[in-house]
């Protein structure tokens, strides 16, 4: 594969012109050194494999076309988007493309994890404008309950100088660690799903191939394959989907945990596990579990 010369700049294209999706799914980020990585990448604390940091940078920094912007819902302390971010920035790319989702505050799973002396009053916004410092002008935080944000609103809310509305651009890489009730799936289904770029767009579940995921990953995911196919993973956690057509609004609606009928859900979730590796498959045993 074409590697790029990082004293090139801006790089002209990116690899997916060339190769489309397949190349994705032979996971190149597996050939980079995790000592070559970008010191941010390394030093900000975070739940991600270094797999998972490799694949987002590789994919920010070799594949992503600026086409639509990326979404990172669920962002915690900021290392996904410093990933996303530091790899638009070996890219040469320049403009706020990244928006980073979270409530930024320690919630009770994350007060176990979190490392060292507790910030005041459990606010991580200031830890993730820090760790993103490096990269302050590539990407945004919105900090609330995603309930209360919509991919739209965020943009018809505003105005161009000359008085316009501005379209509403696409969802060119979502990247989601936040759906951990299926009140939050739901949401992100009918408010961001209908903005992804058939053909283009990446969606990336990083709590799919964990044992305490909720099922909602697995059953919505296979019944709207025929729309967002398996590209590959990272073996555990993240699960990568092409959007290879954008769904209905009628069959986005139909696909909805809450939608989708309590006697269908159990075939769903077998189909999508027996789809994985038997390693893989004894990773989602425990999500059998949440039907019974």
């Amino acid at each position: 594969m074409r590697r790029w010369n990082p004293h090139e700049s801006p790089r002209p294209e990116s690899v997916r012109g060339e190769y489309g999706h397949g190349v994705v799914a032979a996971k190149p980020w597996d050939s980079l050194e995790r000592e070559g990585l970008p010191d941010p990448i390394q030093t900000t604390p975070g739940m991600l494999t270094w797999h998972e940091r490799k694949m987002l940078y590789w994919l920010a920094r070799d594949w992503y076309e600026g086409v639509g912007q990326i979404v990172d819902a669920g962002a915690y302390l900021g290392l996904s988007a410093v990933c996303f971010r530091a790899g638009l920035h070996d890219r040469g790319m320049e403009g706020r493309r990244v928006h980073s989702y979270d409530m930024f505050q320690l919630g009770p799973f994350e007060q176990t994890v979190f490392e060292g002396e507790r910030p005041p009053h459990d606010a991580t916004l200031p830890l993730f404008e820090k760790h993103t410092s490096p990269y302050r002008g590539l990407g945004y935080a919105h900090a609330g309950n995603i309930l209360n944000n919509r991919w739209a609103d965020q943009w018809q809310s505003t105005q161009t100088p000359g008085g316009e509305v501005p379209e509403v651009p696409g969802i060119e890489i979502l990247f989601v660690d936040v759906a951990k009730t299926s009140l939050i799936w739901d949401h992100l289904i009918e408010h961001f799903f209908p903005h992804l770029i058939a053909r283009r767009s990446l969606l990336i579940l990083q709590d799919y191939m964990f044992s305490k995921s909720g099922a909602w990953h697995h059953i919505t995911m296979e019944k709207l394959r025929e729309y967002f196919p398996y590209v590959t993973d990272t073996g555990v956690n993240s699960v990568l989907f092409e959007c290879r057509n954008v769904p209905s609004a009628a069959v986005l609606a139909a696909a909805k945990w809450s939608a989708i009928p309590d006697g269908q859900k159990p075939r769903l979730l077998d189909s999508a596990i027996g789809r994985f590796s038997a390693e893989q498959q004894e990773i989602l045993q425990d999500v059998r579990a949440q039907l019974q």
